[in-house]
């Protein structure tokens, strides 16, 4: 997926100005917005999961993850939702080639990871992985990518 970035109005954390991302992220944010899809509030990414035929949602004010078939259409529920213990903010989600889900927690300062069996069950499961920084050095985290090997 080929994503830009553009600076959009609004507050960001520590009154930086907020990022947003075009491309596929963009248009499932527009879809969700014009078409009322139950639980998406303020969508900031999405990926496509590799195996399965579902698009993944980084809910940013609902502070969830959200999945839906790519034949959805309409106002539909969520298949799964992934709700965090605690706020995090997701704001930008990838799939690694082993079929994990990263995503981008903005207020917490973390990237996370979420296996596929626990994008299967949903509900508030530990990331099987968490990345965090000292002195700032993971700060607002919005975007992922992963090269060749991964």
């Amino acid at each position: 997926m080929r994503t830009e970035q553009s600076t959009r109005s609004g507050p960001g954390k520590g009154g930086r100005p907020v990022t947003a991302r075009t491309g596929l992220a963009a248009i499932i944010g527009v879809i969700a917005l014009v078409v009322g899809v139950t639980g998406i509030v303020r969508p900031e990414a999405a990926g496509a999961a590799p195996v399965a035929a579902s698009v993944y949602v980084a809910n940013y004010e609902a502070n969830d993850v959200v999945s839906f078939p790519t034949t959805a259409n309409g106002d539909v529920a969520p298949t799964a939702t992934i709700s965090p213990a605690s706020p995090s903010y997701p704001w930008g989600s990838a799939f690694d080639s082993a079929g994990n889900l990263w995503v981008a927690n903005i207020y917490s300062d973390t990237v996370v990871e979420y296996t596929p069996g626990q994008l299967a069950t949903g509900g508030s499961p530990s990331p099987a992985v968490t990345i965090s920084s000292t002195d700032d050095s993971l700060d607002g985290p919005t975007a992922l990518a992963f090269d060749s090997a991964g």
